[in-house]
């Protein structure tokens, strides 16, 4: 059964979308099958990775199968390959879907009921979330039942992270269920004070060893301009390619400790 998981935050910008690409690179680098889902209908994901024809195209989207019981199963002719993994593209149509999925039956389960169509074996399947509390962000986290927090070192950091939590154990409640929490990404760390005290909150909630400290870097937007995740960049000097191996030994233990989460 394919091991799933909601990257997610219902704050934008805390770069959600790097660290699927990236997680999914590092997954993938070790050698796993892996589907990357962009649930995000600003569709950062599905740019990036050079599909953004997928994203305007007029053919059917995740809007057309999710609002139609009867075309579940058309979610395998969604699937799109990539040079390291698989994608389910974002649509802009999923602007629309957010509004439309609450005067639909099972509103927050239809996610997963998708996903559980889809007939190739994956490894891992990573959720993209959205960067809300609304029907797909609680559908992603439903449909993964494990959730990787993604925020970053700043004064909203706690605020956030609590809202987050609460919306997780009003889902658990309703749904009778219980979602795993695999730990958190604080990205584009710089060394003062606002981030030295963010991080040691982080460390307290969710302990050290899962909490997995991203530096900003210009290799990770280098590594979009090529169209995939770090693990394909090619550096145009010794400094960049010195700071990708840096990202990508933190990405390398995030995937790690996936692996015994999930054994």
């Amino acid at each position: 059964m394919t091991n799933r998981l909601s990257v997610s935050m219902q704050k934008g910008g805390v770069g959600k979308s790097t660290t699927t690409i990236n997680l999914g690179g590092a997954l993938a680098d070790a050698g796993h099958d892996v589907l990357v889902v962009d649930a995000d209908p600003q569709g950062f994901i599905t740019i990036s990775l050079g599909l953004r024809e997928y994203y305007v195209s007029e053919d059917r989207s995740l809007y057309d199968v999710m609002t139609d019981i009867d075309r579940f199963d058309e979610v395998n002719d969604l699937i799109v390959s990539h040079d390291e993994f698989d994608v389910l593209p974002a649509h802009g149509s999923n602007f629309q879907l957010e509004r439309e999925l609450w005067s639909l039956s099972r509103t927050q389960e239809r996610l997963d009921m998708i996903l559980d169509r889809i007939a190739h074996d994956y490894d891992y399947l990573l959720i993209d979330s959205p960067p809300n509390m609304g029907p797909l962000a609680d559908g992603a986290l439903l449909a993964a039942q494990n959730v990787l927090f993604v925020s970053r070192a700043d004064p909203i950091a706690t605020f956030s992270m609590n809202l987050l939590t609460q919306e997780i154990d009003q889902l658990e409640r309703e749904f009778q269920t219980s979602i795993g929490i695999l730990g958190a990404v604080v990205n584009a760390v710089s060394r003062n004070n606002i981030s030295e005290d963010r991080l040691e909150w982080f460390h307290q909630y969710l302990g050290e060893e899962n909490t997995f400290v991203v530096p900003e870097t210009v290799a990770i937007g280098g590594a979009f301009e090529q169209e995939g995740s770090l693990y394909t960049y090619e550096p145009e000097n010794r400094h960049r390619e010195q700071k990708t191996a840096e990202v990508c030994e933190i990405y390398d233990r995030l995937a790690s400790t996936m692996e015994e989460y999930f054994a």
